[in-house]
């Protein structure tokens, strides 16, 4: 069995399901016990009086209801309850499905799709899009891919109203093994936490980094604590929270000198406190692949590792000052130093954003602080050891303490594949 419809059900409760794949074959329907906790879960279901192998479920405390078709148009729109959650299938290639909700001025209403999420037992085939839509069909919010290949968009509708969600596959596929599961409800703070890269490669002294990026949502406007558990032993990491005014940070992970050579798969978390409470959420990793034409491609892993191995190519960046304090409106000058394996003796080009053929793809710098590209020394040469990076404050840059950045020495390996290595982490204030 690779699925059941419907793909969500309520806590505590016996439902009748419908088996997709080879259990399909025994009975066309089955009996699935759902646990008390709500989330995502893995479950076995029962045909006849054999249990099946297990597949993903969503457990909901949301009002449910099951889409009817035909809905592939604005006339013939399945009505929605807001708060509330559909159950339903893009049952065909190029299949619509259309559903009618009323809005309230200036009250956020949360959209999002369970279907096809990376790191869950949700398979899916369905690479859901959302769209948001006038009653005349002008689409007004749109979003693809918000939590691995599942959409999710929050909207706020601009005066009281009738208003349509549509939802359907990006690549107008469908078929029996695209069910979804779409929760409607009032927008509540919260956050969702990526990482890239997904795994870390550590010589001996040497570091590496993962940048951290957050997106709140809700009205959620708070600092994020970021922590990381089960490293390989000989490997530590920096303290990182993600200020308030700021989305993206910088874990650097440091081998010891004396680190063993090792590898793990470790947690990423982020933690923050909402409306009182302490609120947890696991980080996604991203990693990456490289597309015809150099571009860098990304989706979503489960696994997060790090990687103790044998001495790296740079052995060891530095960088002076290890703590930076602007006023607004200043710049300063990083010195960095390159030390190399001996033999090694490529070109290395030095970033403090995680960048790749002009594409931006993580700036951990504070809100108002730039790098000034045109008087940074980026390219140390293979007889040269040294450059430097200039920060530089703008004269309404907020004030931020103690951010921790590190600048990466980045090796090409060809002229699309690079390796990085980076410096410890430094801590730069605005102040």
């Amino acid at each position: 069995m690779s699925h059941v419809f419907p793909l969500a059900v309520n806590p505590a409760k016996s439902s009748e399901v419908e088996p997709i794949g080879t259990a399909r074959h025994a009975a066309p329907k089955a009996t699935l016990d759902a646990p008390a906790d709500l989330g995502i879960h893995s479950l076995p279901v029962k045909v006849g009086s054999t249990w099946t192998n297990p597949t993903g479920v969503v457990v909901t405390d949301l009002p449910l209801i099951t889409e009817v078709e035909p809905n592939d148009d604005r006339a013939t729109a399945t009505p929605l309850a807001i708060p509330g959650g559909v159950n339903g299938r893009v049952g065909r290639v190029r299949d619509l499905d259309y559903f009618a909700f009323r809005g309230t001025k200036g009250k956020a209403v949360r959209f999002e799709v369970f279907a096809r999420r990376f790191g869950t037992p949700l398979q899916s085939a369905l690479d859901s899009v959302i769209d948001v839509l006038s009653p005349d069909g002008k689409v007004l919010l749109t979003n693809d891919d918000l939590n691995g290949k599942d959409a999710a968009l929050t909207f706020t509708p601009a005066a009281d109203g009738a208003f349509l969600v549509r939802l359907r596959d990006l690549n107008s596929k469908g078929g029996q093994t695209s069910p979804y599961f779409l929760s409607a409800d009032f927008a509540v703070p919260d956050f969702t936490l990526k990482l890239d890269p997904a795994k870390a490669m550590l010589g001996p002294g040497s570091s590496n980094a993962w940048y951290v990026t957050v997106t709140r949502v809700g009205g959620f406007a708070g600092p994020v604590r970021v922590d990381v558990t089960g490293l390989p032993k000989g490997v530590t990491v920096n303290p990182l929270t993600i200020p308030a005014n700021m989305t993206v940070g910088t874990l650097v992970l440091t081998a010891a000198l004396d680190a063993p050579i090792d590898a793990a798969n470790v947690g990423v978390a982020g933690t923050a406190t909402i409306d009182g409470k302490e609120v947890r959420r696991p980080v996604v990793a991203l990693d990456e692949i490289y597309l015809p034409g150099g571009g860098r491609g990304l989706f979503p892993v489960a696994m997060k590792t790090v990687a103790v191995t044998q001495s790296s190519d740079v052995v060891e960046v530095s960088v002076e000052p290890a703590k930076v304090s602007l006023k607004p409106g200043e710049e300063v000058k990083l010195t960095v130093t390159v030390r190399r394996r001996a033999g090694f003796t490529n070109n290395v080009n030095l970033d403090v954003i995680l960048r790749h053929l002009g594409g931006n793809f993580a700036n951990p710098l504070p809100t108002g602080v730039t790098m000034v590209d045109a008087k940074s020394k980026t390219l140390v040469p293979a007889n040269a050891a040294v450059g430097h990076i200039t920060l530089k404050a703008a004269p309404d840059a907020p004030e931020v303490a103690d951010v921790p950045l590190c600048v990466m020495a980045n090796v090409s390996i060809n002229f699309v594949v690079k390796l990085s290595y980076t410096s410890k982490p430094f801590l730069l204030s605005v102040k």
